[in-house]
């Protein structure tokens, strides 16, 4: 290898070693704030679904409405459980299921987060969140098991209360992370710590930080 002359292997080594020639940075993830609420009692609107369509023994619709009731109570434990001092046992949920055929556009207008059920291809599923404009809509796709339908439902509602996507973060346990991730993380809660602020009088951050080395789950 060729090296400058006071560069020699033994000198390299050494400052390998030593980190002198590794970015010791310890790694930092990143959650941006996607939107905020002046409120902490927010009214969750969950539109019942279209008739029961059945795929097998799942019935989809069912599993829709349990993973959707599952998310919130799981996000509700999360921030009461492990929140900062603001936001637990002060952010609520007041979950209305509505039938088809009793809401209109007033009953819509007055929900800050709405929840339907959509209906697209039967190999295509996924969720999407109006994170922008209130209400927040969540549309979700109904899934063949419950199992994913809850991943989907966790991490769009978590959208809806201001979460966006991890920054150079994809682990496999995060709800808000690409991937089959069931557990609510402590960075999750740093957010919304944040995405609450006004609720709260507080001017919020854009995003949070948080290294690698204090990152927790809760699952």
């Amino acid at each position: 290898m060729n090296v400058l002359p006071w560069f020699t292997p033994t000198v390299l080594i050494a400052m390998a070693l030593s980190g002198a020639l590794v970015d010791a940075t310890p790694a930092t993830y990143r959650m941006p704030i996607a939107r905020w609420w002046d409120q902490a009692e927010l009214t969750v609107l969950v539109l019942e679904p279209l008739p029961l369509v059945d795929h097998g023994s799942v019935r989809l619709d069912a599993a829709f409405l349990s993973a959707i009731k599952g998310s919130i109570a799981a996000w509700k434990t999360a921030i009461d459980n492990h929140g900062s001092s603001d936001i637990a046992g002060h952010v609520a949920f007041d979950v209305r299921v509505v039938p088809k055929g009793e809401f209109g556009a007033a009953e819509i207008a007055e929900a800050d987060i709405v929840v339907a059920s959509g209906r697209m291809e039967a190999s295509a599923f996924g969720g999407t969140a109006t994170m922008t404009q209130t209400p927040c809509v969540i549309a979700n796709t109904p899934p063949t098991s419950g199992g994913y339908n809850f991943r989907v439902a966790i991490h769009e509602f978590g959208h809806c209360l201001g979460l966006g996507h991890p920054v150079d973060f994809q682990p496999d346990v995060d709800v808000m992370a690409y991937g089959p991730g069931l557990c609510v993380s402590n960075l999750d809660l740093l957010g919304l710590h944040e995405s609450f602020g006004p609720a709260f009088g507080r001017t919020p951050a854009p995003y949070v930080d948080l290294p690698d080395a204090d990152y927790e789950t809760y699952c």
